[in-house]
């Protein structure tokens, strides 16, 4: 017994040391392979690794197998100088691996795996799209699977993808990453994973200088910094005293770089000392340039410049993009335009990918640009010196490839502030080319091409946020069930860490006595949500390569031209697409007939200032000051003289109905109210308000209402699905302390009596209940109490009764942030509620509100209210609007019969002033619904019967017959 054990022992150590032997041999050819591959002995690369690979699969190690191909990527690149075989080595080991891993150091490889594919994207191609998915893929093996453990893997990742977000602009998700790894430096005190300079940028360019200064401090102060680091925080924390207006500390802070320079050398490390150089010079030229001495500012460039070598080809190139961008900023100040086109254009060769001619006056094709701002500042510049040349046309073709470079931009963003922001800072870029475009319209003498090209271009500029959610959303549709509900779930958690950390941020600005802030639990939250955020982008990823038809139909935003407008407009229909720059109104006016007209006028002095006055005094509904209602009268009769009266002359046929597109100041403007003549004098009722000759509609812009409309024939299409055509929600708030409504009940059951449907009412009407059966609903009424919030748009909400106890996702408060991501089939949402239509101005997205929340979620037409709903206003405007709808008339034309029957009641004489009637607006697609009556078909059914009746009798008869 004893024999066998021992012999059953001696196997298995034999075997155990057999097949160390063959590891041990397995590693013994990869770095043979690699030694190889420095000799160029091709051949017998091949031979060894091969032999390495075949025992790491047969013993089943990953982890080694991915190593090897990693060591030899790495070979390719640096001693070959072959980055695109070392790209195809790494990417054969991530698409052949046998098997997903299973432990920590099987993770640990397939995220280096990912990682050296980042690198030689970002490093040696410049491809920073294709580097940061790689990146991100490997953060969320780095969270998900090895619990954020690793000083190697933090140290790469946490740097180098802050960094790609940073250079793409998205300063918040940079923000955000760079935070984790100050907790990783916390929970890890000896790891070297910190960047503080790189968090101190993203905090300088958001403009949290002093938040930046602070972090600058903690960089410094940590015992044994390396001299490379304390060069990065130096260079920002010039940056910051410069934008704080200290710039003597900014050159101070400067010149501590050169000493650090030479320090760094001695460190070794691999450092670039190159890089360095050009950056101190880089950093000394900006400071130069901004206060004016332009001649050592060009000289710092240009040394920067020559250090940095040749543009093309050099890892370097971005940044000797952005220093000859600089240049070209500098000769246009100077008013030496040609100059200044020749730098911008060596700015685009080093940046464009083939784009490679001398002839300065020549643009690159829209087809090679990638997703890099310096591409989108060169292009600004080239189209400013075009225009200060006389060159108008090259300048405008300019501007119309901004948005295509833009667009890739805002595909890279996780966090829509900062789309929002991208989107603001362009709205100047846009104002250019709208401007240069009449320029040419007018010397043309009206050559409508320009005006196309205008109309396209003001299309571009507007909404875009909500147009790719939406375009996104009926891409949905496309795919499987499982996944849309994966998706859900998704959109779901981040909608709620959205209202947290808005409310956690709310509670730290404005802190209640008897309510401490936890300061832990904000930082917390974000970390979360970034997670969420980061695994939300790697599903999208997935599900691009998955459904490449779902990324086709989500993607490809087709713009509307001016002349597909007819299209959209019924017979008597017009659009007033409006647009305003800091000195201009811009008015295109169309039709249904395929009349246009485009009309440039200058904004009067205080123009801004009136269009406050004015909505405020509606929102206030001060009847009684004299003073105020006069200026309110007066300025509705200029505001029509303005903006409508030359347009509404022009326009051919007989045009009963408008459809507005309003921008800037102009929408918060319920256009009903405008006068068309002066009438200083008189009750309300009897004005000659716009209202009494239009019915009057709201839309983002014309590609929205487009799709808008492709979204509600979809929605009829589907409507045998839905299990009501009516429903209605009227809660109580009977313990809230809420102002109690008290005719939403009546008002919720008078219009089931109506249109058919259901009904729910007090405890019944839940946010719950809301969100189980709204998407079953072909229209639906809100009757209850709405509140914007204009600072956090996202916590603008409807009051579904006392708040609950349950979880967020049920306490009878939806916010807009959960209400966006439901999925609608509604055809019209009656928000009659407070402020459903107000929130916060977004400058080239338009008003976030509730109703933008429900556009959001699908519903193709809502109708809102701009301020505080008169709850004696609600229930009749509500009423006859819906008896009108069923009627057949169209949506806006049903709500401006409706408030001249509420005008014309005597009953009403005493609330004729607009501030009751004028806030309720309706936007979206207009087109009328089929409301059949409830029980429509019993003339069916009895007719069914009787002819039941009429053959029983004459089979009776004929069998008595018989």
């Amino acid at each position: 017994m004893n024999r066998l054990l021992l012999s059953l022992v001696f196997s298995f150590t034999a075997c155990c040391l057999y097949a160390q032997a063959d590891t041990v041999q397995a590693n013994k050819w990869v770095l043979q392979a690699k030694k190889c591959l420095k000799a160029n002995k091709i051949d017998s690369v091949q031979y060894y690794h091969t032999s390495a690979l075949r025992v790491f699969k047969e013993k089943n190690l990953l982890a080694p197998w991915l190593k090897s191909y990693s060591s030899l990527a790495y070979v390719w690149d640096g001693d070959l100088n072959q980055p695109f075989k070392a790209i195809e080595v790494v990417e054969t080991s991530l698409r052949e691996k046998w098997r997903e891993p299973v432990d920590a150091s099987e993770w640990e490889s397939l995220a280096f795996s990912n990682l050296a594919a980042g690198h030689f994207y970002r490093v040696k191609l410049s491809d920073l799209f294709t580097a940061k998915t790689y990146y991100e893929k490997a953060v969320d093996i780095f969270t998900t699977n090895l619990h954020e453990e690793g000083d190697r893997l933090a140290y790469y990742l946490y740097h180098n993808l802050a960094n790609i977000y940073t250079r793409y602009g998205d300063y918040e998700r940079a923000i955000s990453l760079l935070r984790r790894s100050l907790e990783y430096k916390r929970r890890h005190p000896k790891a070297n994973v910190i960047d503080h300079g790189d968090l101190a940028l993203a905090l300088n360019v958001t403009g949290k200088y002093q938040e930046a200064l602070e972090v600058i401090r903690q960089g410094l102060a940590i015992e044994g910094i390396k001299a490379k680091a304390k060069i990065s925080i130096l260079q920002n924390e010039a940056d910051v005293y410069f934008k704080l207006g200290q710039p003597e500390k900014a050159f101070a802070t400067l010149e501590r770089i050169p000493a650090l320079i030479a320090e760094m050398v001695q460190e070794g490390g691999g450092v670039n000392e190159k890089n360095c150089w050009m950056q101190y010079h880089n950093s000394k030229a900006e400071l130069y340039a901004a206060l004016g001495n332009m001649g050592l500012a060009e000289t710092n460039y240009h040394q920067a410049i020559a250090i940095g070598g040749d543009k093309r080809g050099a890892d370097r190139r971005r940044e000797i993009g952005k220093m000859y961008g600089s240049l070209g900023a500098i000769k246009a100040r100077q008013n030496k335009h040609r100059e200044a086109l020749a730098y911008f254009h060596q700015s685009l060769q080093s940046v464009v990918p083939n784009f490679d001619t001398s002839d300065i006056f020549q643009l690159p094709d829209a087809k090679n640009f990638i997703p890099e701002n310096t591409i989108l500042e060169a292009l600004e510049g080239k189209a400013q010196a075009f225009r200060a040349l006389g060159m108008l046309e090259r300048a405008l073709e300019c501007y119309e490839l901004i948005p295509v470079v833009e667009t890739k931009l805002r595909a890279t963003y996780a966090y829509e502030s900062s789309s929002l922001l991208a989107l603001s800072e362009s709205r100047h870029r846009f104002d250019e080319a709208v401007t240069i475009a009449w320029q040419l319209y007018e010397r043309s003498q009206g050559n409508r091409v320009y005006a196309d090209r205008a109309f396209r271009l003001t299309e571009q500029a507007r909404g875009m946020l909500l147009l790719q959610s939406l375009a996104q959303a009926q891409a949905k549709y496309q795919l499987p069930a499982e996944v849309r509900q994966r998706e859900n779930d998704l959109n779901n958690k981040i909608a709620w860490y959205t209202h947290e950390i808005a409310a956690e941020r709310e509670a730290a600005a404005n802190p209640a006595p008897d309510e401490p802030v936890d300061p832990n639990r904000l930082p917390r939250l974000e970390k979360e949500q970034y997670d969420l955020k980061q695994a939300n982008e790697t599903f999208k990823a997935e599900l691009r390569q998955r459904f490449p038809e779902y990324a086709a139909l989500s993607d490809e935003i087709h713009f509307l031209e001016s002349s597909e407008v007819a299209g959209l407009l019924r017979t008597g229909q017009a659009m007033l697409d409006y647009y305003l720059t800091e000195t201009d109104v811009f008015i295109f006016a169309l039709d249904a007939k395929g009349g246009f007209s485009w009309r440039k006028t200058t904004i009067p002095p205080g123009f801004r200032d009136r269009i406050l006055a004015f909505v405020q005094y509606l929102q206030q509904g001060e009847e009684e000051n004299k003073a105020a209602a006069l200026q309110f009268r007066v300025t509705a009769s200029d505001l029509y003289e303005l903006l409508l009266a030359p347009e509404l002359k022009q326009l051919t046929g007989a045009v009963g109905s408008l459809m507005i597109v309003p921008d800037d100041a102009l929408v918060f403007v319920p256009f009903e109210v405008l006068l068309r003549r002066p009438a200083t004098e008189g009750n309300w009722r009897d004005l000659p308000w716009l209202l009494t000759d239009y019915n009057t509609g709201y839309a983002y812009s014309a590609t929205l209402l487009q799709m808008q409309q492709t979204i509600s024939r979809k929605h009829r299409e589907r409507q045998e699905s839905t299990r009501f055509v009516f429903g209605g929600f009227a809660p109580s708030y009977s313990a809230s302390g809420v102002y109690n409504l008290t005719s939403t009940t009546a008002l919720v059951n008078s219009a089931k009596t109506l249109l058919g449907g259901k009904t729910w009412s007090g405890a019944k009407a839940s946010e719950e209940k809301f969100k189980k059966v709204a998407p079953d609903c072909r229209l639906l009424l809100l009757a209850m109490h709405g509140l914007a919030d204009a600072e956090n748009p996202e916590l603008s909400r409807l009051l579904f009764g006392d708040p609950g106890p349950d979880s967020i996702a049920n306490d009878n408060v939806l916010y807009a942030s959960e209400l966006q991501i439901m999925q609608l089939q509604a055809d019209l949402a009656v928000l009659s509620a407070c402020h459903s239509g107000f929130g916060k101005l977004q400058k080239g997205e338009g008003v976030y509100s509730l109703a933008r929340a429900f556009a959001q979620a699908g519903v193709p037409a809502t109708v809102m209210s701009l301020w505080l709903l008169h709850e004696n206003t609600a229930s009749p405007l509500v009423q006859s609007f819906l008896q009108y709808l069923q009627a057949g008339k169209s949506k806006d034309e049903a709500l401006r019969l409706a408030k001249l029957d509420f005008l014309k009641s005597d009953e009403n004489f005493d609330m004729a002033h607009p501030f009751f009637w004028a806030g309720v607006t309706t936007s979206g697609d207009m087109c009328g619904l089929v409301l059949e009556k409830p029980g429509g078909y019993w003339w069916w059914w009895l007719g069914l019967g009787l002819l039941g009746l009429g053959i029983g009798w004459v089979f009776v008869r004929r069998r008595r017959r018989s």
